[in-house]
């Protein structure tokens, strides 16, 4: 067995972790912005409360208000936020 088993291999593998982790939390964080800008945009009201009737409404499958149209597949993640 080599001496620098921990040099050769493992090593390698743990900064190969860290940067792939690295990349998953800059993703996520990208995802949970985009989400937020789009709760912010479409389901609180000019008080920044949370509009039930709206989200309500997108929930139950109505229709979304005009101009949501676009925003639909990031909200759908929703209720992983509230």
């Amino acid at each position: 067995m080599s001496q620098s088993l921990y040099i050769d291999i493992v090593e390698p593998l743990g900064t190969d972790a860290r940067r792939h982790n690295e990349e998953f939390a800059q993703a996520y964080a990208a995802v949970v912005n985009r989400m937020t800008r789009t709760v912010v945009a479409d389901f609180l009201d000019g008080n920044a409360a949370i509009d039930w009737s709206r989200l309500l409404a997108f929930n139950s499958g109505r229709q979304p208000r005009a101009g949501t149209a676009h925003r639909r597949d990031d909200a759908r993640m929703l209720h992983v936020i509230l």
